[in-house]
């Protein structure tokens, strides 16, 4: 006989998607895992906050109920004009939320163990500004045969580079390195 008198418990939320840049259409799958093996009625009230969102800054579950699991996931849909260099955790939302383990000890904090933490995932849906050369005087540049350039940009994750040499009229793929 086993006797369970602990009440099961919030032990982690984590990011299961790869560290990275997140644009506007991306998801990011979540877990939150508790202590023991749970049944979460209600589960799609229970949603985690973060702390860049506007308005309504939950990611609720993806689940209406789990049983039998220390597991409930989340899917986190990147909308525009979300950003944050960090994702950030605010808090958990859970109204009307019922947590129960097997021997029927319901959840008492939603507070995680472990402080969760989703350094390396990065929310970034602003547009780059198309790049600015200063200015120069043409009939001081000569192109002509060998004529080369580099291109260097502070962005991560580039996935196409062009340039255009009549003031945006045309633009040409740059096949070159990007430092």
């Amino acid at each position: 006989i086993k006797i369970d008198n602990t009440a099961p418990g919030v032990k982690s939320i984590k990011a299961l998607s790869a560290e990275g840049y997140y644009k506007a259409g991306a998801s990011v799958l979540l877990m939150m895992e508790f202590t023991e093996d749970v049944t979460v009625s209600n589960a799609e009230n229970l949603a985690v906050n973060f702390a860049h969102k506007n308005g309504s800054n939950t990611v609720k579950a993806a689940s209406p109920n789990v049983t039998g699991s220390k597991y409930v996931l989340f899917t986190y849909e990147v909308k525009a004009g979300e950003n944050a260099a960090v994702l950030t955790y605010n808090s958990i939302s859970s109204t009307s939320v019922v947590v129960k383990d097997n021997a029927g000890n319901s959840l008492t904090s939603w507070s995680p163990v472990t402080a969760p933490s989703f350094a390396g995932i990065v929310v970034d849906t602003t547009t780059p500004a198309a790049p600015s050369f200063g200015s120069w005087t043409p009939d001081r540049v000569i192109f002509g045969e060998g004529t080369s350039f580099e291109l260097s940009t502070t962005e991560k994750d580039i996935e196409s580079q062009e340039y255009s040499l009549d003031n945006g009229q045309n633009w040409t793929p740059y096949t070159g390195k990007v430092t």
